[in-house]
C-alpha cells in the first residue's frame, strides 16, 4: 500500500481503464469530488464511519468510504456515477457496492478478497483485490459491458476502530 490510502484507511480503484479512455477519448470528463483523490493507479476513496469488524480472514459488516466519480460524456448521454462506496463483507464473500446517479445503493461487483495483510499498525491491507461485474453493475454503465466482466482490481486499507478488530 502507498502512503495515499493508509491512516484511517481507504479505497484505491482504477475502475475500468477501456472505459476511462473511451470517456476522454470521446470529449467527456472524469471528475472526482468530495474527498476522491486520483494517484498513479486509479482512484482513491477515504475511509469513513462504519460497522466493519476486522478479521484477517473473515471480516464481517460494512466498510464505507467517503467521495464519488463522475463521467460524463456525449453531451450527457453517458452519465455514470460510482458514489460513496462500500464493501459489504459476508459469509458468502465480499461486494463493492456505490450509490448511482441517483442516489441508490446498487451492488456494482463481487470482490475475491482472500487473505489480508496486516501491517505493523494493526491496519489490514488487501492488495490487488478481482473485481468483478454484477448485473446491478452491468445497468450502472448502461450495458456497455456485460456481467462478469473483469474490472481493475483494487485495493483496501482498513484501520481498524476501538473494539471492532478480531484475530
Amino acid at each position: 500500500m502507498t502512503n495515499d490510502i493508509e491512516g484511517n484507511g481507504g479505497l484505491r480503484w482504477g475502475v475500468k481503464d477501456s472505459f476511462i479512455d473511451y470517456v476522454r477519448r470521446s470529449g467527456g470528463s472524469v471528475e472526482a469530488s468530495e474527498g476522491v483523490e486520483a494517484s498513479d493507479d486509479g482512484f482513491v476513496f477515504p475511509r469513513t464511519a462504519d460497522d466493519a469488524v476486522l478479521d484477517p480472514v473473515s471480516p464481517t459488516g460494512v466498510a464505507c468510504f467517503g467521495g464519488r466519480l463522475r463521467f460524463r460524456a456525449h453531451a450527457g448521454h453517458l452519465d455514470v456515477v460510482l458514489g460513496e462506496p462500500e464493501v459489504h463483507f459476508g459469509d458468502h464473500g465480499a461486494s463493492l457496492h456505490v450509490h448511482d446517479l441517483h442516489g441508490d445503493l446498487v451492488e456494482l461487483a463481487t470482490l475475491q478478497l482472500g487473505g489480508a495483510f496486516r501491517r505493523d499498525d494493526g491496519a489490514l491491507d488487501w492488495v490487488a483485490v478481482p473485481v468483478t461485474l454484477t448485473s446491478a453493475g452491468a445497468d450502472t454503465f448502461g450495458g456497455a459491458y456485460p456481467a462478469y466482466t473483469e474490472f481493475e482490481p483494487l485495493s483496501l486499507s482498513l484501520l481498524p476502530a476501538a473494539g471492532d478488530w478480531r484475530g
